[in-house]
């Protein structure tokens, strides 16, 4: 009896002597840490030490003593203290139906406050340019704080935005086409100077032409009559959708080592795409088709059509009628010619033109804050002194 009561006083002993062994040993961890300017223990709400408590601070000794960062997303470090900036979306062709239905959560949560800008047409048509020249206009030509929501930005989105603000004063920075590997949503928000304008929220979405080509049946091999689920998931959500259609007349119809699509059929796929998801969520979303790379079309061919991008676009020899015809049976669509300024021999932008981006973006404005415009009318007087002087 007397050695089982022996036995059992040791071992009560070796777990009370390892136990304040290791609470002295949290003492030193405490002071590594304040050191390490990773938390301040005696800011913690007071308690008595537990073994739980002890085990904890172990660990992080242990992560201390092997060179190994502790995790400060864990929960006794607050949580999401330093949580990492996703890098990139990813431009996925085929989701699996889990990642489809996160997607359209994610999408769906707020959605009666989201945006979203779709630019859509060939690779190569200047869709990046368009938004870089809207983004201009917003930060230099509005009054007012124009900025990207870095708080669901992705590194890459972070890296573009600054790139399409730069561009226009250094030549060297000209943004590349968007690759098919990522896409962008570039969520821009913009609060006017003056208290009674409204603020804007939109998101631009960046895709490759070639995954927008994808929507027509046709030769090529990456042309099977469906957009990317990626695309398809946002058009599927309850997000307020814009879509802006880009046609460039001087594309190439095709290359030695590729069969493309036509633009014009290109472009009525997107479209019948787009009427079939208006009938389905019993909707009419807002269109408009910009003619970009105005600049190289001449002024005697503008004259033409009483510088008008509509006549322009209706008229069959332009190669755009497949399309336009239906486009423009929607009373509400427009066109712009779309020019962003003059261009140097080489295909660099040499001065900025305001006044497309600033159609544009009005144009935007207005389809979310219905009956306004950033724009003030100008008086009779004042039309007719711009006219005088040439302007």
């Amino acid at each position: 009896m007397n050695n089982k009561k022996k036995k059992n006083d040791d071992l009560f002993d070796e777990l009370f002597n390892e136990k304040a062994s290791e609470v002295e040993e949290t003492e030193e961890i405490k002071e590594e840490l304040e050191q390490e300017k990773i938390i301040d223990l005696d800011k913690a709400p007071a308690k008595n030490l537990g073994v739980s408590d002890v085990l904890d601070k172990k660990k992080v000794s242990d992560d201390l003593f092997t060179k190994k960062k502790p995790n400060l997303n864990d929960d006794k470090f607050g949580g999401s203290f330093n949580k990492k900036r996703q890098k990139a979306r990813q431009a996925r062709i085929k989701m699996t139906p889990k990642e489809y239905n996160q997607e359209l959560e994610r999408l769906n949560e707020g959605a009666e406050n989201k945006n979203y800008i779709f630019l859509l047409g060939m690779a190569g048509a200047g869709k990046s340019y368009i938004i870089a020249s809207l983004l201009r206009y917003m930060t230099n030509y509005l009054k007012g704080q124009t900025r990207l929501n870095k708080e669901i930005a992705t590194e890459k989105e972070a890296l573009l935005y600054n790139q399409m603000i730069e561009m226009f004063d250094d030549r060297d920075k000209n943004i590349a086409r968007t690759d098919v590997g990522n896409f962008y949503e570039l969520n821009i928000i913009y609060k006017p100077e003056d208290k009674s304008i409204s603020p804007l929220e939109i998101t631009f979405i960046d895709v490759s032409g070639e995954h927008v080509e994808r929507i027509y049946d046709g030769e090529g091999s990456e042309q099977v009559g469906e957009l990317p689920d990626y695309l398809e998931v946002i058009l599927e959500s309850d997000v307020n959708c814009k879509f802006v259609f880009v046609h460039d007349q001087s594309l190439a119809i095709s290359t030695e080592n590729t069969i493309k699509a036509p633009q014009s059929m290109v472009l009525k796929s997107l479209y019948d795409k787009v009427c079939t998801v208006q009938e389905r969520n019993n909707k009419i979303y807002p269109k408009v088709l910009l003619l970009s790379k105005a600049d190289k079309i001449p002024d005697k061919v503008k004259q033409k059509y009483r510088d008008s991008a509509t006549e322009y676009a209706k008229a069959a020899e332009n190669g755009l009628s497949t399309f336009s015809n239906g486009f423009f049976s929607e009373s509400n669509n427009r066109a712009i010619f779309y020019r962003m300024g003059t261009f140097t021999k080489y295909d660099t932008l040499d001065k900025f033109d305001a006044n497309c981006p600033a159609k544009l973006f009005n144009w935007l404005y207005g389809t979310i804050h219905i009956g306004q415009s950033i724009l003030k009318r100008e008086g009779h007087f004042q039309q007719f002194k711009k006219w005088f002087l040439g302007h």
